[in-house]
């Protein structure tokens, strides 16, 4: 999945499946990166430029969220305990990667998370 949101493709060749499809590349979704460990089958979707209110850039990821769910996506927004946090991280969509989901869950996951971020973003 990662691979399908950074080129949104999954034409990766034999042998690459679920979790491990997606570790290399530059998000090609419009205004969002993609940001995580390689190691990790969880990773996070962020805005690439804030618009210097974190309300107003959680709002907009809300927004992508809300749009995904309605489209049969499952996504949801990082948490975070903000008045705790030293270092709070920028606002982001997480997103797991399972070796359950098939290519074309993927595929259609990735296709959807662009269209909808491109609406909401653009």
């Amino acid at each position: 999945m990662r691979e399908a949101l950074r080129g949104v493709t999954l034409d990766l060749g034999p042998g690459v499946s679920g979790a491990s499809r997606a570790r290399t590349g530059e998000s090609s979704i419009s205004g969002l990166k993609v940001v995580g460990e390689s190691i990790s089958p969880a990773f996070h979707l962020q805005l690439e430029e804030s618009t210097g209110c974190r309300e107003r850039d959680v709002k907009l990821l809300q927004e992508i969220v809300t749009q995904c769910m309605d489209r049969g996506i499952a996504l949801t927004l990082a948490r975070y305990l903000e008045k705790e946090e030293k270092y709070l991280p920028p606002p982001s969509i997480r997103i797991v990667v399972t070796v359950e989901q098939t290519e074309e869950e993927l595929e259609k996951a990735a296709t959807t998370i662009s269209k909808v971020a491109q609406t909401v973003l653009l």
